[in-house]
């Protein structure tokens, strides 16, 4: 039976980045989606979000829906109440940020892992999103196993989202009451558990609570080691990223032919020391905060 599931676009005030991704989808045969926007009081914000709105209007190609807010609920909020949402009709959701644009074989690939693991208690979410010192081995499979999430298009089940935990000082507890040392998973997020600016919220950062959701609840992330998705949102023009091209993944996406069975993944430790050390030098590049509005977390 094929996994019920809805793709989302978080957008806000980028329309020719959100004009990009629609047409990646596009490209790629999705025929339905929703698109998510916030209010605003900004008159700037509101033209660009006009803007995006006269674009979706042209839209002959796709039954999709605008959920159009009332209010700017914040990154975070916008996005935890976009999958929650979504998730009360669908058994899973696949997420874009307007900066995320979709590579042939995307569709495939989340449909096949969405069905594949949906009894799989030991995966949490899928992405889409590969690394860039990520390196083919011709001798392993396609896809691999990463205790470590990405934001940068990915997808999940309802019964996992429900534990997804807003409190970062609730996590961090829980995680010390199991006995789980956050360090051995990256440096980088004890600085953040460390750091009031986090702990209370200062920071529109959701992705940091889903990584430590599902480490806590042990459980994996499985990614394709060929890159499914354009990050085009390190041109700085999103609130919490740097300008940088750390994160540019210039492999070719993979064909849907290519989509093979995915629970052949494995998680492989020498991988995985490879992500780790890679975020630990570069994740601060994705949680940082400037003052003007703006979607595009890129944490």
């Amino acid at each position: 039976m094929q996994m019920d599931y809805r793709v989302i676009v978080i957008a806000f005030n980028r329309p020719i980045h959100t004009q990009r991704v629609i047409e990646s989808l596009q490209k790629e045969g999705v025929k339905s989606f929703t698109v998510f926007i916030d209010g605003t009081m900004d008159e700037d914000v509101q033209k660009k979000q006009a803007e995006i709105i006269q674009y979706l209007s042209t839209i002959d190609w796709a039954d999709f829906e605008i959920v159009h807010r009332k209010v700017d609920l914040g990154l975070a909020k916008s996005i935890v109440l976009s999958v929650s949402d979504t998730l009360r009709t669908y058994d899973s959701v696949v997420v874009l940020e307007d900066d995320c644009i979709v590579r042939p074989g995307f569709v495939k690939y989340f449909e096949t892992a969405l069905n594949e693991y949906e009894r799989d208690q030991s995966v949490g979410a899928i992405c889409g999103y590969s690394y860039p010192i990520i390196q083919m081995d011709p001798d392993k499979p396609d896809y691999f196993l990463a205790s470590r999430f990405t934001p940068w298009g990915w997808a999940t089940w309802k019964n996992r989202w429900q534990n997804y935990t807003i409190s970062l000082t609730s996590l961090r507890d829980q995680a010390k009451s199991k006995q789980i040392n956050i360090s051995d998973f990256g440096e980088d997020l004890m600085l953040y558990l460390e750091d009031s600016t986090y702990l209370s919220h200062k920071q529109e950062i959701w992705s940091l609570n889903w990584i430590l959701t599902l480490i806590i609840n042990r459980q994996l992330v499985l990614y394709p080691k060929i890159s499914l998705i354009d990050n085009i949102g390190f041109d700085g023009t999103g609130v919490h990223s740097e300008a940088t091209k750390v994160f540019d993944n210039n492999s070719l996406g993979v064909h849907e032919t290519d989509i093979k069975k995915l629970t052949s993944a494995e998680y492989d430790d020498a991988t995985n020391l490879i992500i780790k050390k890679f975020l630990e030098s570069n994740s601060k590049k994705t949680m940082v905060f400037k003052n003007e509005k703006s979607d595009g977390e890129n944490s």
